[in-house]
């Protein structure tokens, strides 16, 4: 077997949601063939009960389904906080709901009939986003884990250095000595991991952005 494209070593999950079998088994089979784990659903309301997110993973759903439609599951999950890149399979008819599904965050949509291979780049586009959202989360919870260690005065020093201030200025703030605030800036340096100021004003912004989402 081809090793996974991907990095960490967890392996892809591509749920699929359709009521039709004959496509539920083609997806599956694509799916397969991109080294990632198929978990096929013949009912929305099925899906949603099992479903629990995933380090990588993409939703492939039928948009038009008798018991609720690949719209409504969408709806579900957005309002549950679960942002798993979703592609919709479309007949014709559907295209315009395809697209306001896309304007509520939906990430693709193939109509049928549709060539498996054109299927197997936009479910590889969907796993590429989680992955890259599932790695951004990875970095954001090792970021909050080295502020964490840093103490009230260390992080109220930081936050100056990241505004621009120099030693003098953050000592004469605080009515401390410029050597208590180096030995401040060095723990703070150390604690996260940092090897320059420029460094370190890329942790704390990405950190302040991150609480900001």
């Amino acid at each position: 077997m081809a090793p996974t494209p991907y990095a960490i070593p967890v392996p892809p999950v591509v749920y699929v949601v359709d009521d039709d079998e004959s496509m539920r088994e083609l997806v599956v089979e694509i799916v397969r063939s991109l080294h990632a784990v198929p978990r096929a659903y013949a009912r929305a309301t099925e899906f949603l009960q099992h479903y629990r997110p995933e380090p990588i993973e993409c939703l492939v759903v039928d948009i038009r389904m008798p018991e609720m439609s690949g719209l409504d599951v969408q709806k579900s999950l957005l309002e549950r906080g679960m942002l798993i890149p979703t592609l919709f399979i479309t007949g014709y008819g559907d295209v315009g709901t395809a697209v306001e599904a896309m304007r509520a965050g939906a990430l693709d949509y193939i109509q049928k009939p549709f060539a498996p291979e054109d299927l197997a780049v936009k479910i590889r586009a969907g796993l590429e986003r989680s992955r890259a959202r599932h790695l951004s989360s990875l970095e954001q919870d090792t970021i909050n884990a080295r502020f964490a260690l840093l103490t009230v005065k260390e992080r109220e020093v930081a936050l100056r250095v990241v505004a621009g201030k120099s030693s003098r200025e953050i000592a004469d703030e605080f009515g401390l000595s410029v050597r208590t605030i180096e030995n401040h800036r060095a723990r703070i340096m150390d604690k996260l991991h940092a090897d320059s100021v420029v460094e370190l004003v890329h942790l704390l912004t990405t950190r302040v952005n991150a609480s900001d989402r």
